[in-house]
């Protein structure tokens, strides 16, 4: 699964840092934990996470654990904010990336402020969810919002975690691990906008697969292992039927679409 941070959740709304850390030991933290739990689950983040401001003076890059710290869960909390800054699961803005066009119906105070290419419309391109800090504005199970699309119009809802609550209502999912390596999932919210497909994840590498064909739809390019796309195939081509049927338990009847 994709978590994207949320990178507009974060724009000095605490009052003070000891706030900020009490809202993370609530909130942020137990989600990290669940995520980090999960296997093949991926949070990806803007290149500039660091610079979000916190509080007044203080941003996600100044907090740092101390070598004289005597605070144990304060160390953690700050450890773990450290690891999620810090670990190299990224993405940057891409102007030449921008052929599709969002409107938002959340966050009416600031959306205007959003970047062409943001959390929002990387998740919806990679089917994630957002991941949220505690913020007024974000304490929603879903963000809803409209894009424009290869000429078609799709109302969306991302999924929208702030709490580990969030897990008491997550979707389904059928998984099959294979060779002890690959792991493949049917999820059972998707976005109208893709064709039937499947996830596949083996340690950082990420892709989707058309349920169609077993033909590779989007994933990491030349960075995946060369054996990457060769197993998945030969166990698609064993599987097929499975798969269909975990499609068809999950989804209402579609007409399949090769059209993103």
């Amino acid at each position: 699964m994709n978590y994207f941070v949320n990178e507009y959740s974060l724009r000095g709304q605490f009052n003070h840092i000891t706030e900020f850390f009490d809202s993370l030991r609530a909130y942020t933290l137990p989600v990290l934990n669940k995520i980090e739990a999960e296997e093949g689950s991926v949070i990806w983040k803007k290149d500039s996470l660091w610079s979000c401001e916190v509080c007044k003076d203080c941003n996600l890059g100044k907090i740092q654990p101390h070598k004289n710290e005597r605070n144990p869960a304060l160390t953690k909390l700050k450890l773990s904010l450290v690891k999620l800054y810090r670990k190299p699961v990224i993405w940057s803005e891409d102007e030449n990336n921008l052929e599709d066009s969002f409107e938002y119906k959340f966050d009416e105070e600031y959306r205007e402020k959003f970047a062409a290419q943001n959390c929002f419309t990387e998740a919806c391109k990679h089917e994630g969810a957002i991941l949220s800090f505690e913020h007024p504005v974000y304490k929603m199970d879903c963000l809803r919002l409209t894009a424009f699309m290869n000429e078609e119009r799709y109302e969306i809802e991302l999924d929208n975690i702030y709490s580990i609550k969030w897990w008491e209502r997550s979707p389904e999912i059928k998984k099959w691990m294979v060779d002890k390596k690959y792991l493949i999932e049917i999820r059972g919210k998707e976005f109208e906008y893709h064709p039937p497909h499947f996830h596949v994840s083996c340690s950082e590498y990420q892709a989707v697969f058309e349920l169609k064909t077993g033909e590779l739809y989007t994933g990491s390019g030349e960075r995946m292992p060369p054996d990457f796309q060769r197993d998945i195939k030969r166990w698609y081509d064993q599987n097929k039927a499975e798969l269909e049927k975990a499609w068809d338990s999950l989804h209402p009847p579609i007409t399949y679409n090769t059209k993103l």
